[in-house]
């Protein structure tokens, strides 16, 4: 998608927003989606075999990712996480190409492989990159922003 149809659809959403002031729906926005003179209906698989397919991908995805692994940490504190993480693989010194989809490795594998455990960081990087986007107008939240910003 390029900056051009996201600043696009960013001004159709913005305007179903304004057309809808008690909130907008992923129903709204695929309403509007729908119309072929819609600037938002390229955004979309129209062709139902396809789009059957990605989201059965996408269920199948989500399905790994709700596993969850307990285990007990060496400072005695029991923790539970995800039994699998999404990486990609890519040869020593070569660019991952963030694009793919990835697999999925155990929690172990993840954790004791350099190249994996790096795409971890890089993903928990970006999460509190997020936390801090998301709640940076909340005062309550102005502790673990800070908290973050430490880690950095």
């Amino acid at each position: 998608m390029t900056a051009i149809q996201t600043q696009t659809a960013s001004e159709s959403i913005r305007k179903l927003a304004e057309k809808h002031p008690q909130g907008i729906t992923p129903e709204i926005v695929l309403r509007e989606a729908s119309k072929k003179s819609s600037p938002l209906h390229d955004h979309f698989d129209w062709d139902d075999t396809v789009a059957a397919q990605r989201w059965r991908m996408e269920q199948a995805a989500g399905l790994i990712r709700k596993i969850r692994v307990t285990y007990d940490t060496s400072e005695g504190k029991t923790i539970t996480v995800r039994a699998y993480v999404n990486v990609r693989d890519a040869e020593e010194g070569e660019e991952i190409d963030e694009s793919s989809r990835g697999f999925y490795v155990a929690m172990g594998t993840a954790v004791s492989v350099e190249s994996y455990r790096d795409q971890m960081l890089s993903a928990c990087k970006r999460d509190a990159e997020a936390f801090e986007r998301k709640y940076a107008s909340l005062l309550e939240a102005a502790g673990v922003i800070e908290a973050i910003r430490r880690l950095k």
